[in-house]
């Protein structure tokens, strides 16, 4: 805001607020103003808020002078340029690559050079993507597209995917070892009419998925006669099923805020694979997925998260162990940044070793109490590195995973502990969270375990 003096015509900055000072009123006598900002100052619950100050010539600054850089306008008289008559919309026209965007990341067996393209028309009707990725350590190249048409109620989406990745699960002597595989994935999606509102927001959607995998390098060399006998992986495989998904949220979050503040959202995925869809094998999948956010009052910053995962998988091929979980992922900091890789941030049984708890069935609850300690909105000068603010949290994780029967006082695992949190942004705009925890299993085979990992911020 600024205040400009009428008999010298010179100008005074008054306010020097970071999110923009809107719709003053000055009071009665002349001695106070009144206008409505962006609260960041830590003192309110987040959003917007009406705030007050003196009127004080003393305090402002002199306004620096004004620069229009701006050309002037071209005059193009309504009789000049043609119009050309009506015709029917040609999405084709506005459907070329957008942005190209290059990046090193990792696949299974380190370094990779990425490419991804994409675009959609004006109309928003049509949007594709097309994705590469080049191995720099053995030169494998994984590709995948979709596209999708909106035009249509239920709109349409179409993906395919090929891979080669690095599998484990081929057992020789007794040793799980790993082995060389190519995934080849296609999707049909049909997603019906969603409601999305101010405050909400639903979907659901009908898939036809296709899984296609093969051994193309195998680990076993030659037979030892004093040896087990070797358990290759059931491969070639093919799964193909329909997935029917329904999502709901009503999450509210705020631009300085520290994550969502409020309310839920859930969703729920069923797959069922059938020789009659084309699949090897019968197999049904129910996964489930639920959050909720409760903001406390002491502070806009201060808030109570709950997760739920969970899952249940039966089918006519042996697969124990389908869903696991203990420990935390395997991550390189360094190369994570330099790469832009995340671990996610939640979703882990802290406490418990990698794939300590395996079953055809798992639920997961995690619950984490987290406040902002410091506001720092602070850069190294010019250089690509800007803290946004410290916080901390208190973990609770309970988590179980059975094949068949479950036993409340056997099968369910606690762990408690806490983390500290640094959001940052890498590269003058990639996101990110140093994250340095420690938690400890209060149940059976509970261990203490320390992580420090680059997350996706909150």
């Amino acid at each position: 805001m600024y205040a400009r003096e009428l008999a010298t015509g010179a100008t005074w900055q008054v306010t020097n607020v970071t999110s923009g000072a809107f719709e003053p009123s000055v009071s009665r006598d002349g001695k106070r103003l009144a206008y409505h900002a962006f609260d960041t100052g830590g003192k309110g619950r987040g959003g917007y808020d009406i705030f007050e100050i003196a009127i004080d010539p003393t305090a402002w600054t002199p306004a620096l002078p004004y620069v229009d850089d701006r050309p002037p306008p071209a005059a193009v008289p309504d009789d000049e340029v043609a119009v050309t008559a009506p015709r029917t919309y040609r999405g084709m026209e506005t459907l070329a690559p957008q942005s190209v965007t290059l990046g090193l990341t990792i696949d299974s067996f380190g370094r990779a050079l990425n490419v991804q393209t994409g675009g959609g028309d004006t109309a928003n009707l049509h949007g594709w993507d097309l994705a590469a990725t080049v191995g720099m350590e053995r030169g494998d190249v994984s590709v995948g597209a979709d596209y999708g048409y909106g035009g249509f109620r239920p709109s349409l989406r179409v993906a395919g995917s090929r891979s080669i990745v690095l599998r484990s699960g081929f057992r020789i002597n007794g040793a799980n070892k790993a082995y060389l595989a190519e995934v080849w994935g296609g999707t049909i999606s049909l997603g019906l009419p969603s409601e999305v509102r101010s405050d909400r927001s639903w979907s659901a959607g009908l898939d036809y998925v296709v899984d296609y995998e093969r051994m193309v390098d195998s680990p076993f060399v030659q037979y030892d006669p004093n040896d087990t006998v070797p358990h290759p992986p059931q491969l070639p495989i093919l799964f193909s099923g329909v997935a029917a998904r329904v999502s709901y949220g009503d999450l509210k979050g705020f631009a300085y805020t520290l994550g969502p503040q409020q309310g839920q959202d859930a969703s729920v995925t069923l797959r069922f694979d059938h020789p009659a869809f084309g699949a090897d094998y019968k197999s049904v999948t129910l996964s489930y997925a639920y959050r909720w956010f409760h903001q406390l009052p002491w502070s806009r910053d201060a808030a109570f998260a709950l997760r739920l995962v969970g899952g249940f998988h039966d089918g006519d091929l042996p697969r124990p162990g389908y869903f696991s979980l203990g420990g935390n992922p395997q991550q390189d900091i360094p190369r994570s940044i330099l790469e832009s890789s995340r671990a996610a941030f939640t979703g882990y049984l802290h406490g418990y070793k990698p794939r300590s708890v395996t079953g055809s069935q798992f639920h997961l609850a995690n619950l984490e109490f987290r406040q902002s300690l410091v506001d720092v909105e602070r850069g190294l000068g010019t250089l690509p590195l800007y803290v946004k603010r410290l916080h901390a949290a208190l973990l609770v994780d309970v988590g179980t995973a059975v094949e068949r029967s479950f036993v409340p006082g056997e099968d369910v695992k606690v762990s408690v502990g806490g983390a500290l949190r640094m959001d940052a942004l890498f590269g003058y705009f990639v996101p990110g969270a140093f994250e340095l925890g420690y938690a400890h299993g209060l149940t059976s085979d509970g261990i203490g375990q320390m992580w420090l990992l680059l997350t996706g911020t909150i």
